[in-house]
């Protein structure tokens, strides 16, 4: 019954993220099968800007006592330049929400100029927006 509780917990945040987030567009899945979404593009001379959605998936694990126990199901939204060309991005912020859509965190970040490595989660980003 717990379990059951969790899914549809977690089926009631997706649901409300995604009628509100009529400006994202899906471009693919992450390694986790999880959704990835974007904005729309915004050139900034040879850097692409965008947002980043991504819904963390609800899976079990298992604790110290070998319970299990559910994590998951919060949402990140990273905003991000990429050079297409360096394969190359800039994180610039990202804001943590917890499942009741409230923010849990805000941070300014200054990752600058951080190389994409192959199979990573920028990897399948770069790939997609670079096509388009």
């Amino acid at each position: 019954m717990k379990k059951l509780f969790i899914i549809l917990l977690f089926l009631l945040a997706v649901n409300c993220f995604s009628q509100s987030d009529k400006d994202f567009k899906y471009i693919a899945n992450d390694n986790d099968g999880a959704k990835i979404y974007i904005t729309s593009q915004e050139k900034d001379g040879e850097c692409l800007r965008f947002w980043i959605s991504h819904i963390i998936p609800v899976r079990p694990v298992k604790n110290i006592q070998l319970k299990e126990i559910f994590f998951g199901g919060n949402r990140e939204l990273m905003l991000v330049e990429l050079n297409c060309t360096a394969r190359t991005y800039n994180l610039i912020k990202v804001i943590s929400y917890d499942l009741n859509g409230k923010v849990e965190k805000s941070d300014d970040v200054k990752i600058k100029h951080e190389k994409i490595y192959p199979g990573s989660f920028m990897d399948i980003i770069a790939t997609e927006v670079c096509k388009l």
